[in-house]
């Protein structure tokens, strides 16, 4: 889609409310009423897929701000759009260095600048969660870590810890993706053991790490970080097996 054309669907799509929606995901008795309030979440605010939308600073305070977050039955669902919103930002931030910026694409990426501020404090509490009693949560919990704490060094230690106690295989999958998000944040300024130990977590991995790095190499980390995740692993994506597996959550 061209920026003038994913601009319209933007604007369109920015019509529907969110908050009705996120109440509704936060009072949920089912999984199934979480599920459905989770996807028409991710409707409103990733609008195409592509970009989060212009309010996503609000979004994260307002998902952050979810009375005991921590404790909550459907947490996972409430940190997967966080996740997805680290995810997507940055979409603006790419047209306007490509040099094809209008006056709506520098405000949207004055907006995703706001949606990062937010997310990265959001990692204040969502770090805590690392060590949640869920898998899925402590595999979210990794990957908005890895994608937004402030020092990707830091994050990058915290999610090697994390590597080497998890005991669930595909939630050593998701710290390992996480760190190597980390490390490509942070690229070109990466120790050469850290590069090396990214290395053996890949060559010596399981499936499941191998195929959630291999989600990274694909593209699906964060954007602007995929050339960087490349060198880092120093594989191509067709000597590693398919990305996945996925938790429930992440294929809503």
């Amino acid at each position: 889609m061209t920026p003038d054309g994913f601009a319209g669907h933007h604007v369109r799509m920015m019509a529907t409310s969110w908050e009705p929606v996120l109440d509704r995901l936060i009072r949920a008795e089912s999984l199934s009423e979480a599920q459905l309030a989770t996807a028409e979440m991710m409707d409103i605010v990733f609008p195409g897929g592509s970009a989060v939308t212009s309010d996503g600073h609000d979004v994260v305070r307002a998902v952050v701000s979810t009375p005991h977050l921590q404790q909550h039955p459907f947490r996972a669902y409430l940190l997967w759009i966080l996740v997805l919103a680290r995810r997507h930002v940055g979409v603006w931030h790419a047209v306007v260095d490509a040099g094809q910026a209008g006056a709506h694409a520098i405000e949207e990426a004055a907006s995703e600048a706001r949606t990062i501020e937010e997310l990265t404090s959001a990692t204040n509490i969502v770090a805590e969660m690392m060590e949640d009693a869920d898998p899925e949560v402590r595999s979210l919990a990794f990957q908005l870590v890895g994608s937004a704490l402030r020092s990707p060094r830091l994050a990058a230690e915290l999610l090697a810890t994390a590597f080497e106690r998890e005991q669930d295989d595909l939630a050593r999958g998701c710290a390992a993706e996480a760190a190597l998000i980390a490390l490509a944040r942070q690229w070109p300024e990466v120790a050469d053991a850290e590069i090396e130990w990214m290395r053996s977590v890949v060559t010596n991995g399981s499936s499941a790490i191998q195929g959630r790095v291999r989600h990274v190499l694909d593209g699906g980390g964060m954007v602007g970080i995929q050339d960087a995740a490349l060198v880092i692993v120093g594989a191509t994506r067709d000597q590693l097996p398919p990305q996945g597996p996925f938790w429930v959550v992440e294929s809503i």
